[in-house]
C-alpha cells in the first residue's frame, strides 16, 4: 500500500457509469454466491479517502472495487483475474486495470505469477499462520501504546463495542456481526494508540487479515464468548494503563483467532464473509 496514499502519476481520472457493477462483477457468479451485488459497493471495508473531495482516479476505482469482490467472494481464492476482461466490462483501457493490480497486489490480497498472470491470493495454512502473528504483533503493540495515549471517549468506545459484542451473541445472531464490531474495535485501538506509524503498519495487512476471518464464521458459541472474554481483558488493561498486560492480552486474543483459524483451514467459507463498513480499514490522516 506504500504511504497509504492510492494515487498514482498518470492515473486517469473518470467514472464510468458501469464501473461499481461490472468491475470483478458476474451477474451469475454473485447469484451463486447468494451475495447482494447491489450492497458490495456500500458494505465494503476500503474507504474513498476522496469522499466528498474530486474524483478518485480510475485505476483507483477500480482497485477498490476489485478488493470488495475478493472479500466479497465474489472472486475465489486462486483464481485468475483477466486484464482484458476486466478492462471490457468497465468500458476503459487496460491502462488503468493494470495499474489497479499493482495496487491490489500491494494490499495483498492478489499475486503475479510469471507468464500466468493475477491470480486472487491463496495463502496456504503456514502463511496463514505467519500472518496472524505479524497481527498479533501489531496488535499488541497497539495495545500497548494505546494503555498510555487512549482517551477516555476512545475507551468508552470500545467498551460500547464489546458490550455490542455481548449482546451480538446473546441474541444469537451470526458470527459475522461478531466479527464486524471486533474489527470496528480494533480500528479504535488504531485510532488510539497515538502512533500514525504504528497504525498505518496494522491497516497495511488490515484487508488481508480481515479477508482471513471468513474461517471463523462456523464457531461455536462457548468459542465466541471466550473471544468476547479476551476483548474485555484487553479493555481492562487498557483502562488500568497497564501497556505491558494490554500487549499480553492483546497477543492472547489474536492467538485465540488463530488456533480456529487453523483448525478450519480449507473449508468452504469463503463466500459467507460480508465487506466492512466504509467507515473501516482507513490509513490514518
Amino acid at each position: 500500500m506504500g504511504n497509504g496514499k492510492r494515487g498514482r502519476s498518470g492515473d486517469q481520472c473518470g467514472s464510468p457509469a458501469n464501473l461499481h457493477h461490472s468491475v470483478g462483477h458476474d451477474v451469475h457468479k454473485a447469484r451463486d454466491l447468494k451475495i447482494d451485488a447491489k450492497a458490495i459497493p456500500k458494505m465494503t471495508g476500503l474507504v474513498d479517502k476522496n469522499q466528498g473531495k474530486r474524483t478518485p482516479p480510475l485505476a483507483v476505482q477500480v482497485a477498490d472495487q476489485l478488493e470488495r469482490d475478493i472479500i466479497a467472494g465474489i472472486y475465489r481464492p486462486g483464481e485468475r483475474l483477466r486484464e482484458q476482461e476486466i478492462a471490457d466490462r468497465s468500458g476503459i483501457s487496460r491502462g488503468p486495470v493494470r495499474e489497479a493490480f499493482r495496487i491490489v497486489e500491494q494490499d495483498g490480497l492478489i499475486t503475479n505469477e510469471p507468464w500466468k498472470g493475477q491470480r486472487v491470493v491463496e495463502l496456504n495454512a503456514d502463511e496463514l499462520a505467519d500472518l496472524m502473528d505479524v497481527v498479533a504483533a501489531l496488535q499488541g503493540l497497539l495495545a500497548r501504546l494505546a494503555a498510555v495515549h487512549a482517551s477516555k471517549s476512545k475507551l468508552a468506545e470500545i467498551k460500547a463495542l464489546i458490550e455490542a459484542m455481548e449482546d451480538c451473541l446473546a441474541n444469537q445472531h451470526p458470527m459475522r456481526e461478531q466479527i464486524r464490531l471486533a474489527f470496528e474495535a480494533g480500528a479504535i485501538l488504531r485510532e488510539a494508540c497515538g502512533s500514525n506509524r504504528a497504525a498505518t503498519m496494522m491497516t497495511r495487512v488490515g484487508r488481508l487479515a480481515y479477508w482471513q476471518h471468513r474461517f471463523l464464521l462456523n464457531a461455536s458459541t462457548d468459542w465466541r464468548a471466550e473471544a468476547i472474554a479476551h476483548w474485555r481483558n484487553l479493555y481492562e488493561a487498557l483502562a488500568a494503563s497497564d501497556g505491558e498486560s494490554a500487549d499480553g492480552r492483546a497477543h492472547d486474543m489474536v492467538r485465540h483467532s488463530k488456533r480456529f483459524m487453523l483448525q478450519s483451514f480449507g473449508s468452504d467459507a469463503g463466500n459467507r464473509l460480508e465487506p466492512l463498513p466504509d467507515h473501516m480499514l482507513k490509513f490514518p490522516e
